[in-house]
C-alpha cells in the first residue's frame, strides 16, 4: 500500500470515528513559517511572537514607530512527540499537550500524524525517501516539552 493510500485510509478510519484531523497544519507567509497548528485538533501550538527586548521605538516627525522583531515561539500548550516505528526507528513531530497526552494511542491517528509530516515535507520541497514512506508508526515513545538528539 503506497503512502498516499494509507494516508487516505488513516484519515477514513479517524472520520468513521468521529475524530477531527488537521492536514494542513503549517501556516506561511512570505515563505516564512508563520505558525503551527496540532493534527490532532486544530489549536495553535508555534506562531511568530515579538521580542520585546529587540523592539526599537522611533518618533518621526511626531509620530511613534515601533519596529518588532519576530520569533517562532513554542506556546504552552506545545509539545514533541517521539514516534517509534516498526523498523526500530524513530520521528518527532509536534502536537498539542492534550492530543500528544490522550489521543495518539489511536493507531489511526498515530499513522495520519506522521503521513500528514510526509505530505508537509513534499509541500516544502523536501525530499521523502522510500525508507520514510514504507515505515508504519507503531507506538509513542516519548512525549516532552523538546526532544533532542537521539532519543
Amino acid at each position: 500500500m503506497s503512502k498516499s493510500q494509507r494516508h487516505v485510509k488513516a484519515l477514513q478510519a479517524l472520520r468513521d470515528k468521529g475524530s477531527s484531523f488537521v492536514e494542513d497544519y503549517c501556516t506561511f507567509r512570505n515563505r516564512e513559517l508563520w505558525e503551527v497548528r496540532c493534527k490532532g485538533c486544530g489549536t495553535i501550538i508555534r506562531k511568530m511572537l515579538p521580542i520585546e527586548e529587540l523592539s526599537v521605538k522611533r518618533i518621526v516627525r511626531g509620530v511613534t514607530l515601533i519596529q518588532e522583531r519576530l520569533a517562532l515561539a513554542c506556546l504552552a500548550n506545545y509539545r514533541e512527540v517521539l514516534i517509534a516505528f516498526d523498523d526500530g526507528s524513530k520521528h518527532v513531530t509536534p502536537m498539542c499537550v492534550e492530543c500528544a497526552t490522550t489521543r495518539l494511542q489511536d493507531k489511526d491517528l498515530l499513522e495520519a500524524v506522521y503521513t500528514a509530516d510526509l505530505e508537509q515535507w513534499k509541500r516544502e520541497g523536501a525530499g521523502v525517501s522510500e525508507v520514510d514512506a514504507r515505515r508504519k508508526p507503531n507506538r509513542v515513545a516519548k512525549v516532552a516539552e523538546q526532544i533532542r538528539g537521539n532519543e
